[in-house]
């Protein structure tokens, strides 16, 4: 009796020990998370800097209108566009940025570096940055 005791306590903590491993602090937190999807998620067009392609088969030019919406995990945030002319429900969304916790290393989520990165691959209609970041 008292091994099955034992052994039923050493269960249950190596199931605790596992599922709290997965457990980290996330990338970003959900305050900053609300806040980069209004930034720049919202119905706003953007211009592509450069071409993207989704598994070699669809391709949005550089210079396309496009929208985006933002995603987040744990341990990395992915921006997808899709055509400003199409309804973001119908349409085939493209991985346009994907910043993994690994890029950043230690350092905590930098709203900069992200605008930076961000910036690099969409600019605004008559600018270089988002409009509502102007």
């Amino acid at each position: 009796m008292k091994s099955q005791f034992h052994f039923f306590s050493l269960l249950m903590i190596l199931i605790l020990l596992i599922s709290f491993s997965g457990c980290g602090e996330a990338m970003v937190k959900p305050t900053q998370q609300k806040e980069l999807q209004n930034a720049y998620g919202k119905e706003t067009q953007y211009i592509l800097q450069k071409d993207l392609v989704l598994e070699g088969q669809r391709t949005i030019k550089k210079g396309s209108k496009v929208k985006a919406f933002l995603r987040f995990d744990k341990s990395w945030i992915k921006v997808y566009v899709y055509s400003a002319e199409e309804n973001r429900l119908n349409a085939i969304p493209v991985l346009a940025l994907f910043i993994t916790k690994e890029e950043l290393g230690e350092k905590a989520f930098i709203e900069a570096m992200f605008k930076e990165k961000f910036n690099q691959i969409f600019s605004a209609p008559g600018s270089g940055l988002p409009k509502n970041k102007r």
